[in-house]
C-alpha cells in the first residue's frame, strides 16, 4: 500500500453553505493537510460557531488547532488576496458559483 503524501496547505473558497466548513475540514484533516476556509458572508456566524467547536475538539484531543483557519473577513478584497498567496497555499479550491460573496 502506498503511503499518502499530504498536499500541504489547502485553501477552499465557498459560498454560504456551513456544511462545507465541516466537510472540508474533515477531508483535509483526514488526509493530513492544513486548510484555510473562506465561506460566504450569509453564514459567517454559523461558520465561526462550527470553527469554535472544531478547535475545542482538536484541543481536547491534543491535536494541532492551527491546522484549520477560518477567514472571518468575507470581503471580495480579502478573497482576492487569498488567491494571490501562491507562496503559502499549495492548492486553491473554489467551490460554488463564479461570483464570490
Amino acid at each position: 500500500m502506498k503511503k499518502r503524501v499530504p498536499l500541504g496547505v489547502i485553501a477552499i473558497i465557498y459560498e454560504s453553505r456551513p456544511n462545507v466548513t465541516v466537510d472540508a475540514f474533515g477531508l483535509c484533516f483526514k488526509t493530513g493537510n492544513s486548510v484555510i476556509l473562506r465561506g460566504g458572508k450569509d453564514a459567517i456566524n454559523t461558520n465561526m460557531a462550527i470553527m469554535k467547536a472544531i478547535k475545542e475538539t482538536l484541543k481536547a484531543l491534543n491535536m494541532p488547532v492551527d491546522c484549520v483557519y477560518l477567514l472571518e473577513d468575507t470581503s471580495r478584497e480579502t478573497t482576492v488576496e487569498l488567491m494571490k498567496l501562491n507562496q503559502y497555499v499549495d492548492v486553491l479550491i473554489p467551490r460554488g458559483g463564479a461570483r464570490f460573496n
